[in-house]
């Protein structure tokens, strides 16, 4: 009986440290909250523009427990003012520290605000790590720093690559490869492009670029529109 009691303990101790549970004050009540189970749930509806963390529960997530997720999300909450003071680089080194333990989108974001620092090398490190995945805008965020360093091939190839594949930063890629097109005298890949942005994905921009070209310049670029490109414009 008495080792049956010890193993039951033990079981319960085990069951405890699994499911990793704190207590937080909401609203004048103490609230018992699951960590893993609402990191998961807070990074979730982050990624996917929902921001609803509790900060709290997120410092606590990283600084205690070391879950990657939280220290994502605390550190975008740092470097972003959300819901605490704004601290640009310790939000940098959690974000650092979630990228290093292989967070995707930890490294996206990483090395974006990296690559707009001015750290060019150390952020392509981080967002070539980010594209295995590939992280929501990892592809555009590459795009970009290629782009910046006036690497047109490589910045078109991850523009069309954001565009094909997404997940997301579909339009905000289509905007980006216009200019590059546009520096190349690119006109009819600039059409072809505005027409994915217009009627694939809805976006307003590419709508209105796509009826001023239609409307002014016609399909052919020609300053000579049709009667029917200018009703398409």
């Amino acid at each position: 009986m008495k080792i049956l009691t010890t193993l039951l303990m033990l079981i319960l101790v085990l069951m405890e440290v699994n499911a990793q549970t704190e207590k937080f004050r909401y609203g004048g009540q103490s609230i018992t909250v699951d960590m893993n189970s609402t990191i998961n749930e807070y990074y979730e509806n982050a990624i996917n523009g929902s921001w609803n963390c509790m900060p709290a529960i997120i410092e606590c997530g990283a600084k205690k427990y070391g879950l990657q997720k939280a220290e994502y999300l605390y550190g975008m909450a740092l470097i972003q003012g959300i819901d605490m003071q704004r601290n640009f680089s310790e939000g940098m080194n959690w974000l650092r520290k979630a990228a290093d333990q292989g967070d995707a989108e930890a490294a996206s974001e990483f090395g974006s605000y990296l690559n707009e620092s001015g750290h060019a090398k150390e952020a392509e490190q981080y967002l070539l790590q980010a594209v295995r995945k590939p992280a929501l805008y990892a592809y555009f965020n590459l795009g970009n720093l290629y782009m910046n360093q006036n690497k047109t091939d490589l910045a078109e190839r991850y523009y069309l690559l954001a565009i094909n594949n997404g997940p997301k930063g579909q339009a905000d890629a289509i905007h980006n490869i216009v200019v590059l097109y546009s520096k190349q005298d690119r006109l009819m890949d600039i059409l072809s492009v505005l027409k994915r942005g217009a009627y694939t994905f809805y976006d307003p921009w590419s709508q209105g670029q796509l009826g001023y070209i239609y409307y002014y310049l016609g399909s052919t670029f020609n300053n000579n529109p049709t009667s029917n490109e200018k009703e398409k414009g």
